[in-house]
């Protein structure tokens, strides 16, 4: 087994997405911080999603050697997995006393949408952009400490969140949880150079994911691709175009083991319940099989491929700016960002 390293992702999965966030004492993740989305997104209704997430927070505190982050001085914290508590979007009619709400029950990340226009903003599948009330969810946020991801929104809601926080001087760095590079493969979820660039310039942070639909064209008959060598130069590209210092990993994915068939099942069930009919570009395999296969050790798997090599054939990371790129960049963005 290797030795035990401080992984970080920004976006995981502890058990299988729509599930009690249980995992198996004997293959438990091998992270040290995950961020979890403890509501779904087709639970809209502000009550219905406020309780939910407080039910998944319980549940998911039950798990042994975990804790809850809710400041920077828990990020600190050794000895157990952290565990930040976001959802992946933001319920109709809030108010500042409803956001309040949700900081106290320990949401500490939010969306203003995730792939339908909302009365904050367009997700990638809309062409709208932030709204006069998406405004004030990001005033709101500001004073309440609560994290803006920038993940899901559509180009035109991501700049004018972008201008809106620099001409306001809000005091908001946002982070890309999970997603792709533009510049590697087009794709409406996927982030231009630009907007890494101000994200990045903020302090914020941008996750790379492991969804192989964002990351390169489908598989077509003998002409496989490799998604973790595409997932490579998304990361490559995202260091080449910003530096290291604020580049991690938001896999998206599931950290247990799974067989290619039960994996499959979880695919075209999560894909009714999501309704995404296609909008996502969605096919399986929908991540890297040895991914699947080795979900538990993902981050061993991908920390051994950074070091090893780039998908270029040049000579691969330094083992410092793998651990960041693994765990460090995140922890160190959450500890300049959340509360003290």
């Amino acid at each position: 087994m290797p030795e035990q390293k401080s992984y970080a992702d920004s976006m995981a999965f502890l058990a299988l997405q729509g599930q009690p966030p249980v995992f198996d004492p004997s293959k438990r993740p091998r992270l040290s911080l995950a961020h979890v989305t403890s509501v779904p997104p087709f639970v809209q209704e502000f009550e219905a999603a406020l309780a939910v997430h407080r039910d998944f927070r319980e549940v998911a505190l039950t798990n042994h050697g975990v804790h809850e982050i809710r400041s920077a001085a828990d990020v600190r914290r050794q000895g157990s997995m952290g565990l930040l508590f976001g959802m992946q979007h933001t319920p109709p009619g809030m108010t500042r006393a409803r956001l309040q709400q949700f900081y106290h029950a320990g949401v500490r990340v939010m969306r203003l949408a995730y792939r339908d226009p909302t009365e904050y903003g367009g997700g990638f599948a809309s062409v709208i952009g932030l709204t006069d009330h998406g405004k004030e969810m990001l005033e709101w946020m500001a004073e309440c400490r609560i994290l803006l991801d920038l993940s899901h929104a559509n180009q035109r809601t991501v700049r004018m969140a972008l201008d809106f926080i620099q001409k306001e001087g809000l005091p908001l760095k946002p982070m890309i949880s999970h997603t792709g590079c533009a510049s590697v493969f087009q794709h409406s979820r996927n982030v231009v150079d630009g907007t890494m660039e101000d994200v990045v310039a903020t302090g914020g942070y941008i996750g790379i994911l492991l969804i192989s639909f964002y990351l390169g064209r489908e598989w077509a008959g003998k002409k496989r691709g490799d998604p973790l060598r595409n997932f490579l130069k998304h990361v490559v590209h995202a260091v080449t175009a910003v530096g290291s210092e604020a580049i991690g990993i938001g896999s998206d994915c599931p950290h247990i083991d799974q067989t290619p068939t039960k994996a499959e099942q979880q695919f075209i069930r999560m894909t009714r319940m999501l309704k995404t009919g296609g909008t996502f570009g969605e096919y399986f395999p929908d991540r890297p099989v040895e991914i699947i296969r080795q979900g538990n050790t993902m981050f061993d798997i991908l920390h051994a491929r950074l070091t090893a090599a780039t998908p270029f054939g040049a000579e691969g990371f330094s083992e410092r700016v793998v651990d960041n790129l693994c765990g460090g960049n995140f922890r160190s963005y959450l500890e300049r960002s959340l509360p003290r």
